[in-house]
């Protein structure tokens, strides 16, 4: 054989099987119920400086040895220290991390049966279950309540207003309110993402932005940044400091569905939408 011919390392295949191996056991005690009472019942004693069988028992009002093997095969697993029966950090980010995306896709089964997460980059999927403590916007004139929550939040914001959208939302009272909140903030900003094809906003629309909207902010030292541009838009959002509003498309189409929408305001949803936003921001172009 050539010296340069590549060569199978075995060494890679056996570092595969291994991989595979410990997914096997991940599995499995992610979906034995015994060993998941154990971790969350460690995940309340994780204060304690040490614990012992027979009080994750009483914790669980089981008998230990109905917990036993399932402990001792979490020990075996890196799930938990042998010396101090505590959650490792392995084990505990995976099972937190699994809970949260079980959570939040079991809350909204419904809705994941017709909607999907369009081009959603991995490393965003992977922490979905941050959306968990939000609010679904649907049922009887969901359309309607969508539209309505995306005003209240342009309204309610006291630093900035960020808009993922597919199209532009043109709306003169909608303008003349945002001209009202640049007039009474300092550093007041406004970022604004659209796909590449979106409609131009009406010549008095674009008349209002250009002769009352820019030149307040700019009084006022705030920023009027945008419309950028991506190819696609499949993913809406729209947030403040505080509040944000994430929708998803229907599966296989390319734009957001405008009347279904997830909602919240508790720090791990905004951030979560904020991070994607950003995201979204340093991919989009000027033109």
């Amino acid at each position: 054989m050539p010296d340069d011919q590549p060569s199978i390392h075995t060494d890679d295949f056996l570092e595969k099987e291994e991989i595979e191996k410990q997914k096997r056991k991940v599995y499995r005690s992610l979906t034995r119920e015994n060993d998941r009472l154990v971790i969350k019942s460690l995940l309340e004693l994780t204060n304690n400086k040490k614990n012992n069988l027979a009080g994750i028992a009483k914790k669980l009002d089981k008998r230990a040895s109905d917990i036993e093997h399932n402990l001792y095969d979490l020990i075996d697993n890196g799930w938990v220290k042998d010396d101090t029966i505590q959650l490792t950090n392995y084990g505990k980010e995976i099972y937190q991390n699994f809970e949260l995306f079980l959570e939040f896709m079991i809350q909204n089964k419904e809705y994941f049966n017709e909607h999907d997460f369009g081009n959603l980059p991995l490393h965003f999927k992977t922490s979905i279950g941050s959306l968990k403590n939000c609010f679904r916007i649907t049922g009887k004139d969901k359309c309607i309540k969508v539209q309505r929550k995306e005003r209240e939040i342009i309204e309610n914001s006291e630093k900035y207003v960020y808009n993922l959208l597919s199209g532009g939302r043109y709306d003169s009272d909608l303008i003349n309110s945002l001209i009202d909140k640049a007039k009474n903030r300092k550093f007041f900003e406004i970022r604004t993402i659209l796909r590449r094809d979106a409609i131009e906003p009406p010549e008095d629309i674009q008349k209002m932005i250009n002769e009352k909207l820019k030149p307040t902010i700019k009084k006022n030292k705030g920023k009027l940044n945008g419309p950028k541009k991506l190819r696609e838009v499949k993913i809406a959002v729209v947030m403040n400091e505080k509040e944000a509003m994430i929708t998803f498309p229907y599966t296989g189409k390319d734009e957001p569905d405008m009347c279904e929408a997830f909602y919240g305001n508790n720090e791990e949803f905004h951030q979560w939408c904020l991070d994607y936003f950003r995201h979204c921001w340093e991919k989009a172009s000027d033109s």
